[in-house]
């Protein structure tokens, strides 16, 4: 019988263009990955069902724990892609204890489309939140890559097995 292992992901940091943003970024809100069904109702069926059409449109937001210069000058620019790349801590328990750390990395190329400004009062410290879309979205743990996404090239990939492989050669591109 084997035994249970739990991940459980602790820490993280977030590079900005390649600069380290640690103890800047609060929170990081990794986009969902959702399908667009199609409703398929026709003539011989005695019921509705529903079929996977496109991925919708991948969206996130991190939030920043204040103003940061260097961080606005490249977020305040939708027109712009920014590469980020948030790294992890996965830790691997088992009925031991721990029984390994290992890295996981997500690397996003990102275009913001919502900036908030925040609120200040006299109590809280100022949160600046930015909601993106995706361009590119590739995550790895431990040095093997479990996701790939790139719309703009037809490309996803789960762990290693291209899903859209058929649909690209059959469309010739």
């Amino acid at each position: 019988m084997a035994s249970i292992v739990v991940n459980k992901i602790v820490e993280a940091n977030v590079y900005l263009n390649g600069n380290n943003q640690a103890g800047k970024a609060k929170e990081i809100k990794f986009p969902k990955l959702e399908m667009d069904m199609q409703e398929q109702d026709a003539l011989g069926m005695a019921m509705t069902i529903s079929l996977p059409g496109k991925l919708k449109e991948l969206e996130g937001e991190i939030t920043w724990n204040s103003v940061y210069p260097e961080v606005e000058e490249l977020v305040l620019n939708p027109f712009q892609g920014i590469p980020l790349m948030i790294r992890s801590n996965l830790r691997r328990y088992g009925s031991s204890g721990l029984l390994e750390e290992v890295p996981m990395a997500t690397f996003i190329t990102i275009m913001t489309h919502e900036n908030e400004l925040g609120e200040l009062n006299m109590k809280d410290a100022q949160n600046r939140p930015i909601k993106y879309k995706v361009m590119s979205l590739r995550q790895v743990v431990d040095g093997v890559e479990i996701l790939h996404l790139d719309p703009w090239n037809n490309i996803w990939r789960n762990k290693g097995k291209d899903i859209f492989e058929k649909m690209r050669r059959n469309i010739g591109s």
